[in-house]
């Protein structure tokens, strides 16, 4: 019944964990105390053990031994699973749900057995839980589920965050990782993690940028019917401008000026589409495809104007207007048919 309610057996009593001040909340998915009742059940064990010395009793450190080892095959049978999974290419896990049952299982052994392992053999809790959420700074990336599972992003200000996907199971993913290396380093082995896990999402998020930038390139040099549809690419590029804007937020110093850089000639008219045009009155505005996906160009051009220290306005402007006439105007100017003169007042 202990390990049972612990996470180890068939059923999960837990639904969710919240990270309230400098404790775990465990909140149970029926109307009882979760914690209240496990601890009971371990009285009453206590209990029988000291009433009848011939009884044969498994004492904490033996429970605690079997919800370890229940877990470590709980993580086999996963991985086992995901991988059959992709050899199928038809995913019947829920890897991101397995993943948030294992780690809530493993954040309420260590609070009901603690985390140290009183028999020295390095059972840690805790350090199973950060094998799957921080893969890639205590093991080899994909060493046990080979499902890549994201946990962490950059936000608008280039500050690590929990992944948007998290919400739907209410699981924290950086306050629980926080909570975990605070107990077992205290704020400033937390202050040293932390730059890591930057480091780590940061080129995670850098490369998955320039992927969806190779895939818009390559979609738009095709001249047939492989070509990406123009609206399917602007939508896609949009994504890609604004996250070299967070990028360049996350570090400044390092490589933000090369990645506003890249922002900028996309939209001056060097990149892969067009993004601005002339109005009547002279001034430089977004186009309309622009504008319907919820991005405004020339907005956004003049903060990357100030943010930059590579461009003037002036060469700015020069540049849009070279690339407007060659992309935009002479175009339009070369499809006129000699002598159409309908097509003299369009």
């Amino acid at each position: 019944a202990v390990l049972e309610s612990c996470g180890g057996g068939k059923c999960n009593w837990l639904d969710r964990v919240d990270v309230v001040g400098d404790r775990f909340q465990f909140v149970s998915n029926g109307q009882f105390d979760l914690v209240g009742q496990i601890q009971e059940l371990m009285e009453i064990l206590d209990r029988i053990a000291s009433d009848d010395e011939n009884k044969i009793v498994k004492d904490k450190g033996m429970l605690r031994e079997d919800l370890y080892f229940s877990l470590l095959a709980k993580r086999q049978a996963l991985a086992a699973q995901v991988a059959e999974d992709l050899k199928r290419h038809r995913p019947f896990t829920d890897v991101r749900a397995s993943m948030v049952r294992f780690t809530y299982a493993c954040l309420l052994g260590a609070e009901i057995f603690s985390d140290q392992d009183d028999r020295a053999q390095g059972a840690s809790f805790n350090r199973l839980a950060l094998e799957y959420l921080l893969p890639g700074l205590l093991i080899a990336p994909g060493a046990m589920v080979q499902s890549e599972v994201r946990w962490f992003t950059l936000n608008d200000r280039g500050e690590v965050v929990t992944v948007p996907e998290c919400a739907l199971y209410g699981f924290n993913a950086l306050a629980i990782v926080e909570k975990i290396v605070r107990d077992h380093a205290g704020r400033a082995g937390w202050m040293k993690v932390m730059p890591n896990i930057k480091d780590a999402v940061y080129l995670q998020f850098m490369a998955d940028t320039e992927t969806l930038h190779e895939e818009v390139r390559k979609g738009l040099s095709f001249m047939d019917i492989r070509r990406m549809d123009t609206a399917e690419a602007r939508s896609k590029m949009i994504t890609c401008l604004r996250r070299w804007m967070i990028i360049y937020h996350a570090f400044p110093e390092r490589m933000g000026q090369d990645f506003l850089d890249k922002s900028i000639k996309e939209l001056v008219g060097d990149g892969l589409l067009s993004w601005l045009h002339f109005d009547g009155t002279g001034q430089l505005v977004t186009l309309h495809e622009s504008e319907a996906n919820g991005y405004a160009a020339s907005v956004a051009l003049r903060e990357l104007l100030a943010l930059s220290t590579r461009y003037t306005e002036e060469d700015l402007r020069s540049q849009i207007s070279g690339n407007i006439f060659h992309k935009q105007i002479l175009p339009q100017y070369d499809g006129l048919k000699r002598g159409n003169e309908p097509a003299r007042l369009h």
